[in-house]
């Protein structure tokens, strides 16, 4: 049986706190690192920049990738993802989308800037009945 590897998390950390490493930061990194597989240089964009989107853009910089676009309905949002290693805030083309939104609209865009060969990660839980048009 393989051995378990635990974190130890200090006693002044509140619990609401430490969550999010277990949650957001695990999943929106990973989802980077280990589900995507980013390469160095490689262009990214992230589609809602919430706690989850956050720790995206954060795998993205691990990576090593050269450009990090940061996309959210929401200024202040944008702005943090800044802070937090986002290069743009506007769409453009990219090798990797991660969706965290999952919205018809959102999937849409996503769908819009992979270039050739790109990849979309969906990262967020979809509404049950959402549903994305794909013109092929």
């Amino acid at each position: 049986m393989p051995a378990v590897a635990a974190v130890r998390i200090p006693d002044a950390l509140p619990s609401e706190q430490a969550c999010l490493l277990g949650c957001a930061v695990a999943t929106g990194v990973m989802s980077v690192l280990e589900t995507a597989r980013v390469w160095e240089g490689a262009r990214v964009a992230v589609i809602g920049c919430g706690a989850v989107g956050l720790s995206a853009i954060q795998g993205a910089r691990i990576a090593g990738a050269s450009e990090i676009r940061a996309l959210d309905t929401d200024a202040g949002k944008r702005e943090q993802a800044t802070r937090f290693g986002a290069t743009h805030t506007e769409p453009g083309p990219v090798d990797f989308v991660f969706d965290v939104v999952s919205r018809s609209s959102t999937f849409e865009q996503a769908l819009g800037m992979i270039a050739s060969g790109g990849t979309i990660v969906v990262v967020g839980l979809a509404p049950a009945g959402e549903t994305a048009t794909v013109d092929l």
